[in-house]
């Protein structure tokens, strides 16, 4: 329970982190989309999934690679950091200049041939951010989240900032009296740009946050060992691929609805799907928590005789925490779109939300299950089941998204990850074996799938029976999971006599 404990306070202190960042960087929804219709809001929502795209490639899988050799018995920690930032700014130098050479052809592949300048500045932000990646998961290898939170914090609030200075100021400026009423900051500001400032304010954001990370880099040298390099590219390159293709997996839906579709269609869509896809941030920021907290935390555990155990309890108590907030952003969804949606043009996607909020559900645990091939060095494992997932979803995009557009995308999404989390199940339990209760899990998302499909039937007209059921409900699922799980009533009693 200790290590449950150790874990549950890392999860608790990246997750602030995420929490409070996530939210800084969504309360941007309601602005953008108040500010732009979904056809414009579409255009960033593609190109930031190109960006993740990129990143996936960029990055290499040097952060793993990293924790697992930095992990080793006699490592030394400096090299394995130094080698493998090299690595990764050599390959985002040689990508950066590339594109900056074939701007133009590049937006007319992605669909925007008469912005160039889209083009060269998502390049800036995606070689930004890679250069900062081995720096942030050096901090969480150190378990130094104060300054992880810290720069990811002050990476959000300036973000935030430059776009309400931009779309808020100075659109509102303009707005009021044209180019005359903006004075000495029409020289910094032309309307026409338009979600140009989206990526403006990201990369003075990521700048700041390369910055500071630059005493991490400076403070473990930039000396390479080209031996060790080859030994992290063996590790590295499965995972590079099967990050690659999980990327895919997320973001292609985006991409596919703005090439699938007529160009303003797509790009409304896109934004429609891209917007609602937001209300699903309280279960997006507490994967991403865990994920961070759980990685380094596994891999400093791995040679423990519980280890395995230890898995299959963290998995149940991931699966409860994440059905609980379904529960809340599904039942209340009508609540949270006035929050995030400003515009009723996004409003008629919001059928998907508990769909993807259920497909995320099945991300979060197929990234649980992951653990077992990096823990036992199969890396090759992550690449296939990546590889599947993604031609799944896309032969899936194909062939949902010209008859149900972005509805299509979001099934997509939920077939692709159920079926990745079963089969990495599967093939675990046979080179990895860990005693995950599967079937005890499903009954808990069945219930609480049933559950929500049941409120669906309340009438509109009549808003405080629904909600004195959801909330009833939720509180009804609390109580049912304490009440039926030992391991879980154990956990809270030592808490509580603690």
């Amino acid at each position: 329970m200790s290590r449950l404990r150790q874990l549950a306070g890392q999860t608790v202190i990246y997750g602030l982190t995420s929490i409070l960042g996530k939210f800084i960087n969504y309360l941007l929804t309601p602005l953008l989309t108040g500010v732009f219709e979904p056809e414009a809001y579409g255009v960033q929502s593609v190109l930031y999934s190109y960006i993740a795209i990129a990143l996936a490639l960029l990055t290499f899988g040097m952060e793993t690679a990293m924790f697992r050799y930095s992990g080793m018995e006699h490592a030394d920690k400096r090299k394995v950091f130094a080698t493998a930032q090299n690595f990764v700014t050599l390959v985002s130098a040689i990508f950066l200049v590339s594109v900056f050479i074939f701007a133009q052809p590049i937006a007319g592949v992605l669909g925007y041939p008469k912005h160039t300048d889209y083009v060269i500045l998502f390049s800036l932000i995606i070689f930004l951010d890679a250069l900062s990646s081995v720096p942030l998961a050096k901090l969480r290898e150190e378990n130094r989240p104060g300054m992880f939170t810290l720069i990811s914090i002050l990476n959000i609030l300036i973000n935030f900032g430059l776009v309400l200075f931009f779309l808020v100021y100075c659109r509102g400026l303009y707005m009021k009296g044209g180019e005359e009423s903006l004075g000495i900051l029409a020289k910094i500001y032309d309307h026409d740009k338009g979600v140009a400032y989206i990526f403006i304010a990201n990369i003075v954001a990521s700048a700041v946050k390369f910055a500071m990370l630059l005493p991490v880099v400076f403070r473990y040298g930039m000396r390479s060992d080209p031996a060790l390099l080859r030994q992290m590219l063996v590790y590295a390159i499965p995972l590079a691929i099967g990050a690659l293709a999980y990327i895919i997996n997320e973001k292609a839906d985006l991409i596919f609805l703005k090439q699938l579709l007529p160009a303003s269609e797509g790009d409304e869509q896109a934004g429609i799907y891209g917007a609602c896809y937001k209300l699903a941030i309280l279960l997006t920021i507490f994967i991403q928590a865990f994920r961070y907290a759980a990685e380094p935390f596994f891999f400093g555990m791995h040679k423990d005789t519980d280890t395995r155990h230890t898995l299959a309890l963290v998995m149940d108590y991931f699966v409860w925490f994440c059905l609980f907030i379904f529960l809340v952003v599904a039942l209340y969804v009508d609540v949270f779109k006035w929050i995030f949606l400003r515009d009723e043009a996004y409003w008629s996607g919001i059928d998907i939300v508990p769909v993807l909020l259920i497909a995320n559900l099945y991300n979060g645990i197929y990234q649980n299950l992951s653990m077992w091939y990096k823990l036992s060095g199969k890396t090759l494992y992550g690449m296939y089941f990546s590889i599947t997932g993604a031609a799944f979803t896309i032969m899936l995009n194909l062939a949902f998204i010209p008859i149900w557009g972005f509805r299509g995308s979001a099934w997509a999404t939920l077939i692709c990850y159920a079926g990745m989390s079963g089969i990495s199940y599967i093939v675990g339990q046979k080179f990895y074996p860990v005693p995950y209760r599967f079937g005890r899990m499903h009954q808990y998302i069945l219930g609480c799938i049933v559950f929500y499909g049941l409120t669906r039937f309340i009438p509109a007209d009549r808003p405080f029976i629904y909600y004195f059921t959801a909330t009833a409900g939720i509180i009804a699922y609390v109580f049912w999971v304490v009440r039926n799980e030992k391991t879980l009533q154990a956990l809270i009693g030592k808490i509580v006599n603690k």
